[in-house]
């Protein structure tokens, strides 16, 4: 699409509301993020270690992992998402809730598999999706 030439250059005065902007949606996403991060601690507590292995094995992603759960999806949603959405199916969290909570279930992995602080997890999973082999 072609802009036209009265919109090539922000208008004058525009830093400030830019700035303004900025500052209130960055309050909003660490917000967001920290409640999906705690709400990842919290699942991580309670979750058994076989479900956790599957979220590191589907690459962090965790639709497939939801998807790989079968028994544990009631758990998961009853768990954390309802705290979030309200009612089970309708959403799906933002992707910066979803962020904090697979950050917050990756560092209790992480804790569990690495020996700080080489991060020798860190390699290896750098190996594997270079084509190392996976165990």
């Amino acid at each position: 699409m072609i802009r036209p030439a009265f919109a090539m250059a922000r208008p004058a005065g525009g830093d400030d509301l830019r700035n303004q902007a900025i500052s209130r949606l960055g309050t909003e996403a660490r917000e967001l993020y920290v409640d999906g991060f705690e709400a990842g601690m919290k699942l991580g507590g309670s979750l058994p270690w076989r479900a956790l292995d599957r979220l590191s094995d589907a690459d962090w992603h965790l639709g497939e992992w939801v998807q790989q759960l079968g028994n544990y999806d009631e758990f998961i949603w009853d768990r954390v998402f309802p705290k979030v959405a309200g009612e089970r199916g309708e959403f799906w969290p933002e992707p910066t809730f979803r962020l904090g909570l697979v950050d917050a279930l990756k560092t209790l992995w992480e804790a569990v598999t690495c020996e700080p602080p080489s991060g020798a997890c860190v390699r290896e999973r750098a190996a594997d999706k270079s084509g190392g082999s996976r165990e």
